[in-house]
């Protein structure tokens, strides 16, 4: 189609490049038979006409492909040239023709609202939406022709301008449509979101509503009333205060009035148009096939719709999860990982754990608890365990399995008969660790398997190259979640049950469990603790070289450990950087993202860490405090003996739980330990090899 001019009945959503996105959903909501009022588009080929016309405007081009969109100034100036030099231009003959030409078959007795449509706005990806301007109660020719020419100038406003030049969009290929349509006279107008645009519910249809034209609403004029409906049931009502509203004058244009004090409060929609409203809006989000952005007007009681357009700023769910309940939690937000992670990181940690486990989207991972959470005793024991990372998890948890959605649905639990026997040798050793042993074994015992993984993954990481070393990862990252979570469960089950029964005892002992917080300081062995205390130690190392702490500040990741060769005690300190990166250099922010630098990588980022201890701990503090901590939990542990000191039972129970719990808790930080370890070597083999394949160009 090379025409000018086309009916909403000849456009569909595949004439985007001609009439633009506002046009394109127009022609398309018309051929499929919802209530748009009719018109034509003029198409990107009139407006190229029209700028064909100008013989400066490939100047124009070459200066905005140079302007700086940050130069405010530069940029006002050259708009504002560009708008005054088509202002000039003359519609060419043959374009007048055809537009009064479609103009007469709408009919020219009808006053008309004329909108711009560039081929970029209104797409899944981007919104140009409000850039352009818009023309309401348009009449005669002389005003539409006007009107249309301002639509084209439009195109090169400031704020459209910045807007491309900011989004990387060349400002030769975005093209302008426009649109002319039959103009409606409403009482009421308004937007309807098919998606609660506040909190992204899929299910809420959510509804502003005013007296008069829409644009009102668009402006921010009035406080719009509010209605949402769920399930074609009204679910929330708020009537709002509206003192004023645009309408139609006779004569052409618009004018702002004050309403009436006995309209101000009244309802916009009555019940009847709102259900209506929101099953019209599901249905051409059905035809689109994503949530819409709608704008209506009601007209003599028949309702209109004068735009739709996709929701862009919706938090993206996959397909197949957009129809059904799941209960999912942020992988990234337990780990204190909120931004987006990068592909590669999402696809190592997809290979950790059964694909139906882990879900991807917005840059995310979430883990899916739904099929799991079906059965009684996850529902129980998931809360709890939650507790520990996020007591708002844990909480949000409690109350969504009691939700009427998550226990009406009725796909089949997880837990199949092949789920207790997987879990019985899991239970059987954890119950063996709760009842006897020494709890300082089992630590012995994990770190020497950790030893172990780390050796493992080294050998069969060595032995391999090019594309098979990359599937050798793979392969050894396959599931290792699942294989780490019968030796995990096996000491954090003792762990979780001593802290609950010690919970318990101290408050029918003492009447309170506060006592637990001080059994929980200075616990022996954790990991994360003993890193703590030796970066305390490399920052009082450092406080004590006033060359080592100025060099500190202006250090660089690629000389790091060369450049304390040649300070005072800069092979001390030099030596003690490097035994600290060989024990943690594979810890980081938001470590499990593979694609984040480690410290061995960048061990600027430990600068602000070790200037900061120096700025607000005192030389050997932490150490200090650390010990106090010691003293503190065993003056506890002898405070709670105490209570059942004339029962050696009791005595050697309650000895039992403290152990276990001073003893276990250290260990919730090794497999995650383990597994950023891991997640390391597997770093080194992927750079070296694609170092390699640098090499080769």
């Amino acid at each position: 189609m090379d025409s000018l001019v086309l009916f909403f009945d000849q456009i569909d959503r595949a004439s985007l490049p001609l009439v633009g996105g506002k046009g394109a959903n127009l022609g398309e909501l018309s051929k499929a038979g919802f209530p748009v009022p009719p018109g034509f588009c003029l198409t990107t080929r009139a407006y190229k006409e029209f700028i064909a016309t100008s013989s400066e405007m490939d100047s124009f081009f070459v200066q905005l492909d140079q302007l700086n969109p940050h130069d405010l100034d530069q940029l006002r100036a050259l708009g504002q040239q560009i708008r005054n030099h088509l202002q000039q231009l003359e519609v060419p003959d043959d374009l007048r023709r055809e537009i009064f030409s479609a103009w007469n078959t709408i009919g020219k007795e009808f006053t008309y609202a004329i909108r711009s449509s560039a081929t970029a706005e209104d797409l899944p990806t981007a919104s140009f939406a409000g850039q352009q301007d818009t023309y309401l109660n348009i009449k005669g020719q002389e005003d539409l022709l006007r009107q249309i020419r301002q639509c084209w100038v439009s195109l090169f406003t400031d704020r459209a301008i910045a807007y491309r030049a900011k989004n990387g969009f060349d400002h030769r290929q975005v093209y302008l449509s426009v649109v002319v349509q039959r103009m409606v006279h409403p009482e009421t107008s308004g937007i309807l979101f098919t998606a609660d645009p506040i909190n992204g519910n899929r299910k809420v249809v959510s509804i502003d509503a005013s007296f008069g034209l829409g644009e009102a609403i668009v402006s921010g004029m009035v406080s719009a009333d509010l209605y949402k409906v769920k399930a074609n049931q009204i679910i929330q009502k708020n009537i709002s205060e509206k003192k004023i509203a645009i309408f139609s004058l006779p004569e052409g244009g618009t004018v702002k009035q004050e309403l009436p004090l006995s309209q101000r409060n009244k309802p916009a929609l009555n019940d009847e148009q709102i259900l209506h409203l929101a099953e019209l809006g599901k249905a051409i989000e059905q035809h689109f096939g994503s949530p819409q952005d709608i704008e209506f007007c009601i007209e003599q009681g028949k309702v209109f719709i004068v735009q739709s357009r996709p929701i862009t700023t919706l938090f993206p769910i996959p397909d197949h999860l957009v129809d059904s309940f799941r209960v999912m939690v942020s992988f990234g937000h337990i780990q204190m990982m909120t931004d987006a992670i990068k592909p590669l990181g999402i696809s190592i940690i997809k290979t950790l754990a059964p694909k139906k486990l882990f879900v991807e989207t917005g840059g995310r991972i979430f883990i899916d608890l739904t099929d799991i959470l079906r059965h009684p005793l996850p529902q129980k024991i998931f809360p709890k365990l939650a507790a520990n990372a996020d007591e708002k998890i844990s909480r949000a948890i409690k109350e969504v399995i009691q939700r009427e959605e998550f226990r009406k649905t009725s796909a089949k639990s997880v837990f199949n008969r092949s789920v207790p026997r997987f879990l019985f040798p899991i239970l059987k050793k954890a119950w063996q660790n709760y009842h006897k042993g020494d709890p300082r074994d089992i630590k012995r015992e994990i770190d020497s398997y950790i030893e172990e993984k780390k050796t493992e993954v080294k050998k069969i990481l060595a032995k391999a190259k090019g594309a098979d070393r990359i599937t050798a990862i793979e392969n050894y990252l396959d599931k290792f979640l699942v294989k780490l979570f019968p030796i995990v469960l096996s000491y954090m089950l003792p762990y979780f049950v001593s802290m609950a029964r010690l919970r318990k005892k101290l408050i029918d002992l003492l009447g309170s469990d506060q006592e637990l917080a001080h059994l929980n300081k200075s616990l022996p062995g954790n990991i994360t603790t003993e890193m703590g205390l030796e970066l305390g130690d490399l920052a009082d190392l450092v406080r004590n070289s006033p060359k080592a702490l100025e060099y500190l500040q202006k250090a660089d990741d690629s000389t790091f450990i060369e450049g304390f060769a040649n300070l005072p005690d800069g092979q001390k300190i030099q030596q003690a950087f490097i035994s600290f990166l060989s024990k943690y250099g594979m810890r980081c922010p938001g470590e499990i993202d593979i694609t984040r630098a480690r410290w061995r990588e960048a061990p600027t980022q430990l600068v602000p860490a070790i200037l900061g201890h120096i700025n607000s701990v005192n030389p050997q503090e932490h150490r200090q405090r650390f010990q106090q901590g010691e003293v503190e939990a065993l003056s506890s542990q002898e405070k709670i003996l105490e209570k059942v000191q004339n029962s050696s039972y009791k005595t050697k129970r309650l000895r039992r739980l403290i152990d276990l719990y001073r003893h276990l808790g250290p260990l919730r930080e090794h497999h995650k330990y383990l597994l950023v370890l891991i997640i390391d070597e597997c770093k080194k083999a992927i750079m070296s090899e694609a170092k390699q394949l640098v090499e080769k160009g």
